[in-house]
């Protein structure tokens, strides 16, 4: 899995810039899970091969990456619950 930020988006397909591959990957909208794609947009990938010469790869299941708050936010989106009597923190993304 990688991670990169949505860096150009046109009206089917978009880029995305991967910091660990260090250069933009081709994406279609149709791999996008979640909504539509918006620059500047922390995401999720794979590589795939993309079959074109111009792209040796693409990026598929592109998601967005739903960053947790640290502190005192991060902190009240926590619950705290008992499961056989032992105590069992949970935290919803995006809460």
């Amino acid at each position: 899995m990688q991670l990169g930020n949505v860096v150009k988006i046109y009206p089917d397909y978009g880029f995305i810039f991967s910091r660990d591959l260090n250069r933009r990957v081709f994406f279609h909208f149709s791999a996008f899970i979640g909504g539509k794609p918006k620059v500047g947009q922390l995401v999720s990938f794979k590589l795939a091969a993309s079959g074109r010469p111009t792209f040796p790869d693409k990026a598929v299941d592109v998601c967005p990456v739903e960053t947790i708050g640290t502190g005192v936010e991060a902190l009240t989106s926590m619950k705290t619950e008992q499961i056989a009597g032992v105590e069992v923190s949970t935290t919803k993304v995006g809460a």
